[in-house]
């Protein structure tokens, strides 16, 4: 009997070792989610989140769409932060949303490597883009069809250079759509003919691509932040509410140091 009694103690001294375990350990952190623009993701989230998952100990998952679907993501609670190109609409912010701006975008205007043209005007992009000039040797290359790559419809770089370059024109139907951003920039490498735009982030460095200057100005990071290259946009991070928790934590990461440093070496601006 006494022996029972002394098993008995035993073993609830031993259950009582693991409760105070069990509460001693923290609980595993929720990981971060984010969806969203992939411009943004492709270009320096993704590095930023190993690296602040790194410091933070806070896992951070990612999936690059659109500025459309990260807005729609964050309102069905799917992630707990969203990237996009553009301010978020009256309604979006009726529902809770909140934009914080994180970097500067320079959209380039690329070309194959293989082209002799290296700088166009704003007048001559304009005058592609709307299918009023059709051949490279109209704008000092070779006598060969320009064949324009079609960012995705709902592309919110597309929506910038609308606005910024093409007024009320529209933009023409003829050319190659991709069902991508970051097609564009393959498709470029592979034909000779080919022009497309996209981000800076995104086209410099890139074997058979060959970035072109617009008005004698090159898309660098310095020069979208002085506003002397004349086509850019801001990049946003979207919260439900003020930025809190983990999606705060990454906010600041991305203000520190070492954040605008990712910002710059992947050829975006910082604010």
């Amino acid at each position: 009997m006494f022996k029972a009694a002394q098993s008995k103690t035993l073993l609830n001294i031993v259950s009582m070792c693991f409760l105070m375990v069990a509460f001693a350990m923290p609980a595993q952190a929720q990981p971060l989610i984010y969806q969203g623009s992939s411009t943004l993701l492709d270009s320096f989230i993704l590095d930023a989140g190993k690296v602040f998952g790194d410091q933070s100990g806070i896992a951070f998952q990612a999936a690059g769409s659109s500025t459309n679907n990260g807005v729609l993501s964050i309102l069905s609670g799917k992630c707990a932060i969203a990237g996009g190109g553009r301010k978020l609409k009256p309604e979006e912010k009726e529902k809770g949303l909140v934009e914080t701006p994180i970097a500067i975008n320079s959209i380039a205007f690329m070309v194959n490597t293989q082209n002799p043209v290296s700088s166009l005007t704003k007048a001559q992009l304009k005058g592609i883009l709307v299918g009023e000039i059709t051949n490279w040797k109209d704008v000092g290359g070779d006598d060969a069809g320009i064949m324009l790559v079609f960012q995705p419809e709902k592309s919110a770089t597309k929506s910038v250079v609308q606005k910024k370059l093409l007024g009320d024109k529209a933009m023409t139907t003829k050319g190659f759509p991709v069902k991508n951003s970051t097609e564009t920039v393959t498709k470029v490498a592979q034909f000779g003919p080919g022009v497309a735009f996209n981000s800076y982030s995104l086209a410099k460095g890139v074997d058979g691509v060959k970035v072109l200057a617009v008005d004698g100005v090159q898309p660098l990071p310095e020069n979208a932040k002085s506003g002397s290259y004349p086509i850019t946009m801001t990049m946003y991070l979207y919260t439900k509410g003020e930025p809190s928790g983990a999606a705060k934590q990454f906010i600041d990461f991305l203000g520190s140091e070492k954040g605008q440093s990712l910002i710059t070496s992947s050829g975006m601006s910082t604010i």
